[in-house]
């Protein structure tokens, strides 16, 4: 690669200073070459890209982005998760009282509660998978909502 050069055959150099404006004195200077420069000045883009994307992705910063979820909504999504589990229980007994109550208004023998439950939980769970396809998409759509930036899962 050949150096530049200028008329006399010396090479190019340029100078950056940086200079306090009162005393005039120098705080740092530096002798480049136009790629040298250059080089220098991707380097630098690279290394401030590099930092910024460690600031956002290991600091608590990342909660500021629009898109990432905070701690006080991952807490609420975790109460909103036991309150549907309490939820359920609740429905589940009303299920099973309804049941037995229709079985002795009727003159049945009302159901063993083990019996009962055991029967309810196969129903539900037959219900989640009857449409496993529906159960993907909407697991991929909730990792894509989470996750924007990670698309290949």
């Amino acid at each position: 690669m050949e150096k530049e050069k200028n008329k006399d055959g010396r090479q190019t150099f340029f100078r950056l200073d940086f200079r306090r404006e009162e005393p005039a004195e120098r705080i740092w200077s530096r002798h480049f070459t136009r790629s040298g420069l250059v080089w220098t000045a991707i380097s630098a883009a690279v290394i401030l890209l590099l930092v910024n994307f460690c600031l956002i992705a290991f600091t608590p910063l990342r909660t500021f982005i629009p898109g990432y979820p905070d701690a006080r909504s991952r807490q609420q999504a975790v109460r909103n998760a036991q309150r549907i589990d309490s939820l359920e229980t609740q429905i589940l007994r009303w299920e099973l009282y309804t049941e037995n109550l229709r079985r002795v208004v009727a003159g049945e023998e009302p159901v063993r509660l083990d019996s009962l439950i055991r029967r309810i939980a196969e129903e539900r769970a037959e219900a989640s998978v009857a449409d496993p396809a529906a159960d993907s998409l909407l697991r991929a759509v909730v990792r894509q909502e989470e996750h924007p930036a990670d698309t290949t899962k």
